[in-house]
């Protein structure tokens, strides 16, 4: 409780805990690292602090929901769109989302490298079968473009014919901090990017966007998003199709409670309607699950569905079980390439990588 916010706020604002200028709060810290064995009595880090500080970022995205759980009785009785409620510049009440950005940046580096093998196949193939690039929606800080970027350039076909093919970067979020980071990460590196606001909820808006104004179109690429299928905005499905997938997640917009037949179908009509700009290059999907309850209470201490599941449930995300993702997909037309990689294992499968066609 005490050391994931200071840990990811002196990370986010990347400084150490001897820059703290405010003596209360210096000597406050230093006591609270002593007592966890972070630091020595000389304020040297120990092995454990050297491990607390290789992992600042990791501690930013359930940091950044603190103003959510801090009016968590008013949200809970009182006003139920809380989390839907901006400033008057329009920016969330309920998140940091900056540090949400930075947090997921930094924490998500790990999984990014085992996508690796999907881009550089893709970019090995004949070079005038290729995407013309990667686009990525919800693109945070650009941190996963960059990574793209550099993998696609230093390690495929593709960096060879850089110049007369080059590589297209699309960014694509609703969230102005996180548009602004993206630019900042690759123009940064000196990437030619486009960076754009749009709806991952809404393929067809996107798509127009970039016809209209860009001359390109969202088949041309290969599709990837982090993290964010679960964050769509949810809307009544148009029809209750008869299946038998099945979420022990429980749901809600807005203050109401979704069933969850419901939230099983609104996915299914989220992938058919991804389905027709994927045909030509595929999209990479890393995700967020709920794990059965059953298997939470077996894995006691080896499970993040505690953290992700009260974030995620009271801010109106939609976390179902890897299963029960696969399913849907498959049920919208879309297959998987290859088999899923999960972590931490197939036991308690939290995050999926998927390559769908």
């Amino acid at each position: 409780i005490l050391l994931g916010p200071i840990l990811s706020n002196l990370g986010f604002l990347n400084m150490t805990f001897k820059e703290i200028k405010n003596k209360k709060l210096y000597d406050l810290v230093i006591n609270i690292f002593k007592l966890s064995q972070l630091i020595d009595n000389k304020l040297d880090l120990t092995e454990r602090g050297v491990f607390f500080h290789s992992k600042l970022s990791s501690y930013g995205v359930t940091t950044s929901y603190l103003p959510l759980f801090n009016k968590l009785a008013e949200l809970i009785s009182k006003n139920n769109n809380l989390i839907w409620e901006r400033d008057d510049k329009g920016y969330e009440l309920h998140v940091n989302r900056s540090m949400n950005v930075w947090g997921s940046g930094g924490s998500h580096k790990f999984y990014f490298k085992k996508i690796d093998n999907i881009i550089i196949n893709t970019f090995n193939k004949n070079i005038d079968k290729q995407p013309k690039g990667i686009i990525d929606i919800g693109c945070g800080d650009g941190t996963f473009l960059k990574h793209c970027y550099d993998i696609v350039v230093n390690k495929t076909l593709r960096g060879e014919y850089i110049d007369s093919h080059p590589l297209k970067l699309i960014g694509v979020d609703l969230n102005k901090a996180a548009r602004i980071a993206t630019r900042r990460t690759l123009n940064k590196s000196h990437i030619d990017n486009i960076v754009i606001n749009g709806n991952i909820a809404d393929p067809d808006g996107l798509n127009n966007t970039l016809t209209k104004i860009y001359k390109e179109k969202l088949n041309d690429f290969i599709s990837t998003r982090t993290f964010l299928d679960h964050n769509r905005t949810y809307t009544k499905p148009k029809e209750l199709r008869k299946h038998n997938i099945k979420t022990t997640g429980a749901f809600c917009y807005k203050g109401k409670m979704i069933k969850n037949s419901n939230i099983i179908n609104n996915l299914i009509e989220h992938f058919m309607n991804w389905k027709k700009y994927i045909n030509e290059h595929g999209l990479i999907i890393l995700e967020l699950h709920t794990i059965h309850p059953e298997l939470i209470k077996e894995n006691i201490g080896k499970t993040l569905a505690c953290a992700y599941d009260t974030t995620h449930g009271f801010s109106d995300q939609y976390l179902i079980e890897y299963k029960s993702f696969i399913e849907c997909a498959n049920y919208a037309g879309m297959n998987l390439e290859e088999e899923s990689i999960l972590f931490p294992n197939d036991v308690i499968p939290t995050i999926s990588i998927n390559y769908f066609k």
